[in-house]
């Protein structure tokens, strides 16, 4: 069901590769591990196409779909728009040795 819900997605006349989405399990629940659209493609709303087909395909066995971003990434609001909620700021821990 994840390799079903993931794309890949290539020019046929240049057999370039155009975007990628690529769906995996975190915590027993898919996440969005990577999605990316060359940039000259990102005005043909190929991200919103992927991410819809994802969620498609796994709405048949899961509620949840993951997605972490950056916070002022420039997709946030297309993640908005297709209905992922945001979540909580991931905050990150840095270990400093102290010697005694």
């Amino acid at each position: 069901m994840l390799k079903a819900a993931s794309s890949l997605v290539i020019n046929k006349s240049s057999n370039e590769m155009v975007a990628v989405c690529l769906i995996s399990l975190w915590e027993e629940l898919p996440l969005v591990s990577d999605i990316a659209v060359i940039p000259r493609y990102r005005s043909n709303r190929i991200a919103s196409k992927l991410l819809r087909k994802a969620l498609t395909v796994l709405n048949e066995e899961y509620e949840i779909l993951r997605l972490f971003v950056t916070i002022g990434n420039s997709a946030e609001a297309l993640y908005y728009n297709l209905g992922f909620y945001p979540g909580l700021e991931q905050t990150t821990f840095q270990l400093v040795h102290r010697s005694s």
